[in-house]
């Protein structure tokens, strides 16, 4: 039985440092991710849950409540979320992992301070997003190919380039996360030649390649009205074998500046649910903006983002969803004292702060 939890007591964990995972291309980022969400919301009553093997991470935070578990985390939340009634948290959306959280929350009767599930489950599925946004926002033309054993999806693909008149095309599973599995394809021998490392029966993004700068932003909303509180330069490398994130620098600034926002907030209002800090992706190709995808989560520029606000990020999100302070209000304090300089190098994420 968990002790002292009240109404106000907020459950907090991160998918990766709550499961006991150990993915090195992910893990530095993951804990990143959340000791800043520690920091923005120590003052609020917080039961932190971490996996054992993790307790190296949180050993210098004597006063909050740390739950240490060494089992599955959705049985954990299945049986023991139900005693609270607030949570914020932390996942990504491989493995439909992002959705299947927040559902287990919302079954139990939880207040999230994430978006909702329906919203969690479109933007999950980056071919559905791209079809609820077609006629809304510019996006690279995209399709959809389902692999099978006998590789008739690699004719299939091979049909996609000759249509696309030979353009380069990029491919990446419908639901994942941090660069896995996107490949450059840039001639039929890169076709031929492709390993299949995607799943059985399961459906991989095809996309025109848009030449530009990547780049993305972080914001922030309410379920109905959202705000932009960074533009940030993203630093990735594309290659016939895999794209890489690398990290980047953020606040950036554009000349496009108003577009790339203008973009981001017509997409994500234009899917009923989403709340709380969430990620955009897109490309800035000479003079136009075309949206890749929308994370609906907190995405690794918040842990920069974090260490330059001149406003509590996470507490601003509590209080919003709470009602105690307006969207509009919180856009008037939206302010940073400097600049990050991220970089992520053999799996490790270094941030140089300038102020």
């Amino acid at each position: 039985m968990l002790k002292n939890v009240n109404e106000d007591s907020i459950l907090l964990f991160e998918y990766f440092t709550a499961s006991g995972e150990n993915n090195t291309d992910i893990k530095s980022e993951a804990e990143s991710l959340i000791l800043a969400l520690i920091e923005d919301l120590k003052s609020f009553d917080i039961f932190l849950v971490m996996h054992k093997s993790y307790e190296y991470l949180v050993k210098d935070y004597k006063d909050i409540n740390i739950i240490f578990i060494d089992e599955n985390l959705e049985f954990w939340l299945n049986i023991n979320s139900g005693h609270f009634k607030r949570a914020v948290f932390i996942a990504g959306e491989n493995e439909m992992k992002l959705y299947k959280l927040t559902k287990i929350l919302e079954n139990n009767n939880v207040k999230i301070y994430n978006s909702d599930s329906n919203a969690t489950l479109l933007c999950s599925n980056k071919f559905n997003t791209y079809n609820k946004l077609k006629n809304v926002v510019l996006q690279p033309e995209t399709v959809k190919i389902q692999i099978n054993s006998k590789e008739d999806w690699k004719n299939e693909l091979i049909s996609v380039f000759n249509n696309w008149k030979n353009s380069k095309i990029i491919i990446k599973p419908v639901n994942g996360i941090d660069c896995e599995g996107v490949s450059l394809i840039s001639n039929l021998d890169d076709i031929i030649n492709l390993k299949n490392d995607f799943p059985m029966n399961s459906f991989i993004l095809v996309q025109k390649f848009i030449e530009g700068i990547d780049i993305s932003v972080s914001l922030i909303s309410d379920g109905n009205k959202t705000i932009p509180i960074s533009l940030n330069k993203q630093n990735m490398t594309l290659t016939k074998g895999a794209e890489n994130y690398l990290g980047g620098w953020l606040p950036h600034d554009s000349e496009y500046k108003e577009d790339i926002f203008n973009t981001s907030v017509e997409a994500v209002e234009s899917i009923k649910g989403i709340k709380g800090f969430i990620g955009v992706d897109l490309i800035l190709s000479e003079d136009k903006v075309y949206l890749i995808e929308i994370n609906s989560r907190f995405t690794t520029p918040y842990a920069a983002l974090q260490k330059i606000a001149n406003f509590n990020i996470g507490e601003s999100i509590i209080n919003l969803l709470d009602n105690k302070i307006e969207l509009n209000d919180l856009e008037k304090e939206v302010s940073f004292s400097g600049y990050v300089f991220f970089k992520k190098d053999e799996n490790q994420l270094s941030m140089e702060i300038l102020k």
